[in-house]
């Protein structure tokens, strides 16, 4: 099988596995349980393709841009509940960015972006202490070899 989306989603967990002072990292499992433990959850998020895709022949190989969801949870309950999340988002992000599986698995080899972050530490947000890391990885998708 060609498609990498699954290889990269894999890659994803092992990686947010290995984040220091992270007790658990699961994939598309819910954040409601423990709201003391620093937690991840690896969750499918968005894909995109490049509009030329496909446009010779149905199924032609073409470049499809993952946008995977990394969730972060820690303690609410500490006045450091912002430090505690920007220094695991710093670990993941420079994981996820300088992994050489990773990498191996994207459009030359170079393919992954950070995509921004969104908290809950706003304005009018609940204050539970969670944040979601987005990241753009390019990947080639062959449908014949699916």
């Amino acid at each position: 099988m060609s498609d990498k989306r699954e290889a990269v989603m894999v890659r994803l967990l092992a990686i947010a596995k290995d984040i220091e002072d992270v007790e658990s990292a699961e994939r598309n499992a819910p954040l409601a349980d423990d709201v003391d433990a620093r937690r991840i959850s690896l969750l499918e998020g968005a894909e995109e393709v490049n509009e030329e895709f496909g446009s010779r022949h149905a199924a032609d190989k073409g470049i499809v841009v993952m946008i995977p969801q990394l969730l972060i949870a820690c303690s609410a309950r500490t006045r450091d509940v912002g430090a505690d999340l920007n220094m695991i988002r710093g670990r993941l992000i420079k994981a996820v960015m300088t992994d050489t599986e990773l990498l191996a698995l994207t459009v030359n080899k170079r393919s992954i972006r950070y995509a921004g972050m969104d908290s809950d530490l706003a304005f009018a947000m609940l204050m539970e202490g969670r944040m979601a890391i987005r990241f753009r990885i390019a990947v080639m998708l062959d449908p014949k070899a699916l």
